[in-house]
């Protein structure tokens, strides 16, 4: 399995992409994140207008994604990957594990087609506006961990993510947790995902809420990383549950389309 390389950066320039054989296109606002893509597709780079939106797709067979984080935190260590025992890079290794495990799931949840590259991090909430990832220590009391979907290559949206959590099991400050939590908004972020869960979006009826949003009502799709990624993360977890929902699991296997049963189908008609 390929992992994660990647370093951390405390000031611009101190980290260059990685070579590859094929140009990268630049991807949203920072020209730290990229893929590169077999059988094509092209991501404008941020300033050339219209947003810098996307301006052709193609599906490929394998890609590699290179992003930034943008860190509120400032870890002490040497800034350089990989993870080093020893109490002075201690800090700097617990996030380092995290993005490992997030490295990994996405490894896993697209079948070995998609593998993370090069990750940049920049510390004390710097290129915030810039970066993929916008990683606070806490997230807001009203707001866990969420992401624009399909924002990979628009410039202003991102994964917006943090290492403490009110709203999560005690996983969430654990590499596994922390890591496949970020798999998730992943889905949402860079594939255009919905979830698949069950949760009360909070009208009366449920029905006026946007179809995007999760019901009380809904079937949830079983096992899906855009479900329950802590059932793959706890000590033991079945790693079916950093796969996407398939024509093979609930409730799409009974009904083609899921009967529109939770906020994913309702939005496409189809599984994940």
């Amino acid at each position: 399995m390929k992992r994660l390389r990647h370093r951390i950066a405390n000031v611009l320039g101190t980290t260059g992409l990685v070579c590859l054989a094929v140009q990268p296109a630049l991807a949203g606002s920072s020209w730290l994140s990229s893929v590169t893509m077999e059988g094509g597709g092209k991501i404008a780079p941020a300033g050339t207008g219209a947003a810098a939106e996307i301006i052709s797709r193609a599906t490929s067979a394998s890609s590699v994604f290179n992003i930034s984080i943008s860190l509120e935190e400032n870890p002490t260590g040497d800034d350089d990957y990989t993870a080093d025992p020893g109490a002075a890079d201690d800090a700097q290794n617990k996030f380092e594990k995290k993005i490992e495990e997030f490295a990994d799931a996405v490894f896993q949840m697209t079948n070995s087609k998609h593998k993370i590259g090069t990750v940049t991090i920049f510390r004390q909430g710097k290129q915030a506006n810039n970066a993929d990832v916008q990683w606070k220590e806490n997230c807001p009391s009203d707001a866990g961990p969420r992401a624009n979907p399909s924002g990979f290559g628009v410039s202003g949206k991102r994964i917006y993510f943090c290492t403490n959590w009110d709203g999560a099991p005690s996983l969430m400050d654990t590499p596994k947790g922390a890591g496949f939590t970020l798999a998730h908004e992943w889905g949402h972020y860079a594939y255009g995902l919905y979830d698949e869960y069950v949760a009360n979006c909070g009208q009366n009826p449920e029905t006026n809420c946007p179809i995007w949003l999760p019901r009380s009502t809904d079937t949830p799709s079983s096992p899906s990383i855009m479900h329950m990624q802590w059932n793959a993360a706890v000590a033991g977890g079945d790693q079916d549950w950093l796969e996407f929902s398939t024509a093979d699991v609930e409730p799409y296997k009974t009904t083609a389309d899921g009967d529109d049963k939770n906020a994913h189908a309702r939005t496409f008609g189809e599984n994940a």
